[in-house]
C-alpha cells in the first residue's frame, strides 16, 4: 500500500513540476513574442528591403546593404538593435534571418525572407553556400512553424500571430518563425496607376496629372513597333516616341502584328521638345 501512495505522490510531484515548467517557458515565450509584436508597430522590417528593390530592381545580397550606416559606424550595432533584433532567440542581440529569394529562370533576386527565431529561441534554417531559395520552391525549403499566416503576392503579415504553444517545440523544435516573405514583382506591379491605353498615357503626361511613376498602360503591336533584342520595346503614338526599357523578357513569347500588349513600367523621362518618353523596369504581358 506505502508503495503505491509513493508512486502516486511522484506522479504528482512530476505532474506539478512538469507543469510548472511548461506555464513558465509559455509565458517566456509571449512576453518575447509580445516585444517582437510592438517592434513591428513601430518599423515593419520588410520596408527598408522593399525600398532597396524599388530603388535597384534587385533584392539585396545581405542584410547590411540596406542598413544607411557603414559597419564602422559605432552607431551601426545600435540601429541593428532597434529595428531588427530577434527577440524569440534566447541570445541577446541577435538580428532577424533575411534570405533573398530568386527567380529560377532570370536568376535575379526577386523577392526575400525575414525569419525569426521562433518558439524554440534559434535559428535553425541555413543555407549552404552554393546553393540558392527560388520563388518556386522555397516554402517547402524552409520549414516554418507558421505555413498559414502570409499572403504570397505582397507579403504582408498585418498581426503577428504566436503558433500554438508546444513544449515538445520550445524544448526540442526545429524550424523557425516566418516574419514576411515579399514578392517583390508582386508588389512593384500592385503599385502601377490604374489602365491606361497609350493615347490617355501621353494626355496624362503632357497635361501633368499623373498621380504616379509606376504606370500600367496598354498597346497595340504595329508595324511601326520595334522590338530591339528583347530588351526595349519602342512605341510610336500620338506624335510621341515611347521607349519602354523590359526588365525580364517572357519565357518563349512570340509577337505578332495586332496583338495588344500591356506594360507596367517607371516613368524615368519625359522630353516635350523631341517627344519622347521613357519607361524603365518594364514588365510586358501579351493578350
Amino acid at each position: 500500500m506505502k508503495y503505491k501512495y509513493n508512486i502516486l505522490v511522484g506522479a504528482i510531484f512530476v505532474i506539478l513540476i512538469i507543469s510548472i515548467i511548461q506555464f513558465c517557458c509559455r509565458d517566456k515565450y509571449l512576453q518575447a513574442f509580445q516585444k517582437m509584436q510592438n517592434q513591428r508597430q513601430n518599423f515593419r522590417q520588410e520596408e527598408p528591403f522593399i525600398g532597396y528593390f524599388m530603388q535597384h530592381f534587385s533584392c539585396p545580397n545581405n542584410f547590411e546593404e540596406v542598413i544607411p550606416l557603414p559597419k564602422s559606424d559605432p552607431d551601426f550595432q545600435i540601429y541593428c538593435k532597434r529595428y531588427f533584433t530577434d527577440y524569440l532567440q534566447r541570445y541577446p542581440n541577435h538580428k532577424i534571418l533575411y534570405l533573398p529569394v530568386y527567380n529560377e529562370n532570370n536568376k535575379n533576386r526577386e523577392a526575400f525572407l525575414l525569419l525569426s527565431a521562433g518558439i524554440d529561441g534559434k535559428i535553425n534554417y541555413s543555407i549552404p553556400p552554393q546553393d540558392s531559395l527560388f520563388t518556386s520552391n522555397w516554402n517547402s525549403a524552409v520549414d516554418i512553424y507558421n505555413p498559414n499566416h502570409y499572403y504570397a503576392i505582397d507579403s504582408i503579415i498585418t498581426k503577428m500571430m504566436p503558433p500554438s504553444y508546444c513544449l515538445y517545440d520550445y524544448l526540442f523544435g526545429k524550424k523557425d518563425y516566418l516574419i514576411a516573405y515579399i514578392d517583390c514583382i508582386h508588389y512593384y506591379r500592385s503599385q502601377a496607376q490604374d489602365s491606361l491605353s497609350l493615347l490617355e498615357l501621353v494626355n496624362k503626361i503632357e497635361n501633368k496629372k499623373l498621380k504616379r511613376k509606376i504606370i500600367y498602360y496598354k498597346g497595340l503591336l504595329s508595324s511601326d513597333t520595334c522590338i530591339h533584342n528583347s530588351r526595349y520595346i519602342v512605341f510610336k503614338d500620338n506624335g510621341y516616341i515611347i521607349y519602354n526599357q523590359l526588365y525580364d523578357w517572357p519565357k518563349e513569347e512570340t509577337t505578332r502584328i495586332n496583338d495588344s500588349i500591356s506594360m507596367i513600367g517607371t516613368l524615368e523621362q519625359f522630353d516635350y521638345l523631341t517627344r519622347t518618353i521613357k519607361f524603365k523596369n518594364c514588365l510586358p504581358e501579351f493578350d
